[in-house]
């Protein structure tokens, strides 16, 4: 997945490059008009003010540190040991099990437990596999596109729904993430 994807989609990669470019930018105008003279020194300062602030803002709200991702990789959240990852799997099988009793609740499932995971699971197995990374972001899409959908059949979800296991699955074996399908 591309850094641009990334971004857009807020992958977790921890420093926001865009929030600290905006920040840097600040503080360098404030800088060039300081010493320049082209506008009162106060005002300068009021510029740099607002480039720290904004830089220290997107530092906070990107959970992240200037280290290197937000998730710690082995964690609950996520992570190339698959800690988290693993538990993908069984939510999208919950999900699976409830759309056709309750699809706004599968819908919910999907959405709390397995969104931004699978991005993240894509982007981990990218390097090594990118045709099922791709597989993976299509099976996703699918079963976005299902939920979305006002008319569309339990039956179609759960046939997404699986698909998208076995996307998951057979994208974290390519990781060397085991992990079984639904039961």
């Amino acid at each position: 997945m591309s850094r641009s994807l990334l971004l857009a989609h807020g992958g977790g990669e921890g420093l926001n490059f865009e929030s600290v470019l905006f920040s840097l930018t600040l503080i360098a105008l404030g800088i060039v008009l300081f010493f320049r003279k082209t506008v009162k020194p106060a005002e300068s300062l009021v510029i740099i003010a607002f480039g720290i602030a904004f830089g220290v803002a997107g530092l906070i709200l990107s959970g992240g540190d200037a280290e290197g991702s937000a998730t710690d990789p082995g964690s609950e959240g996520g992570g190339s040991a698959g800690g988290g990852f693993a538990a993908v799997v069984p939510a999208l099988c919950e999900a699976r099990r409830s759309v056709e009793a309750d699809p706004d609740s599968a819908r919910d499932l999907f959405i709390d437990s397995a969104h931004v995971p699978l991005h993240e699971i894509a982007t981990e197995i990218e390097a090594e596999d990118r045709e099922a990374a791709a597989d993976l972001l299509e099976a996703k899409q699918a079963v976005e596109s299902g939920f979305a959908a006002e008319d569309v059949a339990p039956g179609q979800l759960q046939a997404d729904l699986d698909r998208l296991v076995d996307a998951t699955v057979a994208g974290l074996s390519s990781i060397d993430v085991e992990v079984d399908g639904c039961p």
